[in-house]
């Protein structure tokens, strides 16, 4: 058997190929060449996922999506997520779409983790064309401390240069002095996740401080109360929660203890005497 092939394609039509055979035997013989028929050829989609990074825990991200046909076919386009390697699942589907249409979705609040993607395209007609992509959504974080004043900490260190026997640890305060509060939350860079609010709370007092922003990661606040040294009590642990609340609606906190060891009034007796 042998056979000519011709192929043409116009813009916006089905690539069409056209053959024509011959058959011969073993002695030679050989038919006439068949009636020409044309055949159409299907051409894959094609697509593509745009997404922005990066992109952090509870974020809500916009996804879209554009998925052509060189035919002109309609489309069905499905997206599917992975979550940590996990199955599958969808997020995302339409049918029925002209070639060159865009979508776009959101999917979230995401929790922290690495994310798979999948875009399928499907022709209908056996032309099916798929991509993954992957992100991560990444970790926000919040760290706090309580501090002395310098004037207070240097008190401290004189208390602990005069009593060898009684130390005293950063996290021990005399009941009265004012206490320093710091925050630090992730930097975000380009995202569009900031942090909008810091805040903390003794949480037995129930009293607050709004710590405001002093450098890209940082923020301070204090907190004083000319009554603490009646309040506070010696030997006692208290709690001060911080707490940021992000752009994207997330909120986080975290502890930090401290124990209060006698009244600031010890502090000034001793200054008096010298």
């Amino acid at each position: 058997m042998r056979g000519n092939v011709h192929a043409r394609c116009g813009g916006g039509e089905k690539a069409e190929e056209s053959r024509s055979f011959t058959y011969s035997n073993q002695y030679g013989a050989e038919s006439e060449w068949s009636a020409q028929t044309w055949m159409v050829i299907n051409r894959p989609p094609s697509g593509q996922l745009y997404f922005e990074t990066p992109i952090y825990e509870h974020d809500t991200p916009l996804f879209r999506v554009t998925a052509a046909d060189p035919d002109l076919d309609l489309l069905s386009v499905t997206v599917e997520s992975s979550y940590e390697g996990g199955s599958f699942g969808l997020i995302a589907a339409w049918s029925g779409l002209p070639s060159g249409t865009a979508k776009a979705f959101t999917y979230g609040p995401l929790p922290e983790g690495s994310y798979t993607l999948r875009l399928t395209v499907n022709d209908g007609r056996g032309g099916v064309y798929s991509e993954d992509y992957s992100f991560e959504a990444l970790p926000l974080e919040l760290t706090g401390t309580v501090r002395h004043t310098p004037e207070w900490e240097s008190y401290r260190l004189a208390w602990n240069g005069k009593h060898q026997e009684a130390q005293r640890a950063r996290d021990e305060f005399w009941a009265g002095e004012a206490f320093v509060l710091g925050a630090a939350v992730t930097d975000t860079g380009s995202s569009k996740t900031k942090a909008q609010r810091v805040t903390a709370v003794l949480v037995e007092t129930a009293e607050s401080a709004v710590l405001d922003p002093v450098g890209p990661v940082d923020n301070a606040g204090e907190l004083f109360n000319t009554e603490h040294h009646r309040m506070l009590k010696h030997g006692s642990t208290y709690v001060f929660r911080f707490q940021v609340e992000w752009t994207n609606g997330h909120v986080q906190t975290v502890d930090v203890p401290i124990r209060i060891k006698g009244s600031m009034y010890e502090v000034m007796v001793q200054q008096i005497r010298h």
